[in-house]
């Protein structure tokens, strides 16, 4: 199985508890064998925000060369409600962050 920007995966290792325990997966995540998988919120909203940038990026590019009702439209009912919730999802995360900050502190798990 061959994924962009991945290392080649065997068969045999997907399966592997040390393999995968050693190797984060696809979006981040560490797992671990007492713990389960844990996922950073800050790095899933940062790549989340930079998934939709490099998403605007590619977009006004196509804009410069694409002027019709159509486009309008894709922006007004695609790109456009989409920012705004990639806004409110970071927004929510970051609030999500402090509280399991906190949490972390009143439970000891610095």
């Amino acid at each position: 199985l061959v994924c962009a920007n991945e290392p080649l995966l065997h068969y045999d290792n997907i399966f592997d508890a040390t393999y995968r325990r050693n190797n984060p997966d696809r979006y981040g995540r560490k797992r671990t064998p007492d713990r389960g998988t844990h996922v950073s919120v800050t790095s899933a909203r940062m790549r989340m925000q930079s998934e939709f940038k490099d998403l605007a990026v590619a977009w006004r590019r196509v804009s410069e060369s694409w002027h019709d009702p159509v486009s309008r439209a894709f922006h007004e009912r695609r790109i456009q409600p989409l920012e705004r919730r990639i806004r409110s999802a970071a927004s929510a995360m970051e609030q999500l962050e402090g509280e399991l900050a906190q949490a972390r502190r009143d439970c000891g798990d610095d």
